[in-house]
């Protein structure tokens, strides 16, 4: 699974290119691209080339999903990818990590932050270095359970409304007491 706004920025190609390297060695997957293109013509046209890149695949795009179908699909999946360039966050590897489902990121931005390289799923380099850490995870589904567990558990410790206050409840605590360790 593949979510994010569908926009060349957010890099889908990649994501595309490294399953079709992951589809010569393992055919009993499909993938899903879910998102909205921007409103202008460049994101449609890349939405266009999406396609046309994927055909001949079994690759599926839902266009403009609702909250409910993401769910549903994060849900359904066995693991995300995340191709974002250099993206300050990122909200869809928290998401998956929250959905137990394993994530394979670009080692850059955000997910540097969010997923625990080898633990809740992997930070790769390359689409060669995504399609491998694909074909690892298809082989080993006990691994891709785990992974997803962990960043479950990641997620629930360090990301939940309650770590968050608590955080902040410091921060707030050190500032005005005149403390900087935050």
């Amino acid at each position: 699974l593949c979510v994010s706004r569908i926009t060349p920025s957010k890099r889908q190609h990649a994501a595309i290119e490294a399953f079709k390297k992951f589809f010569e060695k393992n055919r009993e997957f499909r993938m899903v691209i879910a998102g909205t293109p921007d409103n202008n013509d460049h994101s449609r046209k890349y939405f266009d080339k999406l396609r046309e890149m994927s055909s001949g695949y079994p690759v599926e795009f839902v266009d403009s999903p609702s909250w409910e179908r993401i769910r549903e699909l994060y849900s359904n999946c066995y693991l995300t990818l995340f191709t974002a360039e250099n993206e300050d966050f990122g909200l869809v590897p928290l998401e998956s990590m929250a959905s137990s489902k394993p994530v394979i990121a670009f080692d850059e931005g955000g997910p540097r932050e969010t997923v625990v390289n080898g633990i809740s799923g992997f930070l790769v380099k390359s689409v060669d270095e995504m399609a491998s850490k694909m074909l690892f995870l298809a082989e080993r589904p006990e691994v891709a359970v785990e992974m997803g567990l962990k960043g479950r558990e990641i997620v629930e410790k360090k990301f939940s409304p309650s770590s968050f206050f608590s955080e902040i409840d410091s921060i707030l605590e050190s500032v005005s007491s005149g403390r900087k360790s935050y």
